[in-house]
């Protein structure tokens, strides 16, 4: 749970609301107190917030492959998740980023490298278990499930 002495009461309040939702469709390993969390960062000056209501549920398909990638690869840290829309302007983000969707994580795992994560995550899309986009970068990936297939090496 969110400490008001931690971000402003307003964002503690919001942030719960959201971990709780995210709880209540049984998303395992920690994932919804991490994803709630990283709606109270500030960057630049610029703070984040929780996602829309009508786009939470967005992000439950994502959290399933990063539970698999959790299976796969031991503990995975979550670096990003939503991004409102000046707090990914903030952070460098592209124009239409699938983070401002909610239905991308940038991810890092306790085990192997980000070329084997995006190998495991390429499988799991080539299995059908979700549809999207998969980026490779020198300490983390990107994945979401935009519907349509993207790669990409950043």
């Amino acid at each position: 749970m969110f400490q008001s002495g931690q971000v402003g009461a307003a964002a503690a309040t919001r942030a719960n609301r959201y971990r709780e939702y995210l709880e209540s469709h049984t998303v395992r390993f920690g994932f919804p107190a991490e994803v709630a969390a990283l709606s109270t960062r500030t960057r630049n000056g610029v703070s984040n917030d929780i996602p829309p209501v009508e786009r939470w549920h967005n992000i439950l398909p994502v959290l399933r492959v990063a539970e698999r990638l959790r299976e796969q690869f031991g503990p995975v840290t979550v670096h990003s998740a939503y991004r409102s829309r000046l707090y990914n302007l903030a952070v460098g983000g592209v124009g239409d980023s699938r983070h401002a969707q909610n239905d991308a994580l940038d991810l890092s795992c306790a085990s192997g490298t980000p070329a084997e994560w995006a190998t495991f995550l390429r499988g799991l899309r080539d299995a059908a278990v979700f549809t999207g986009g998969i980026g490779t970068y020198a300490t983390f990936v990107h994945v979401d499930t935009r519907g349509n297939v993207a790669n990409w090496v950043g």
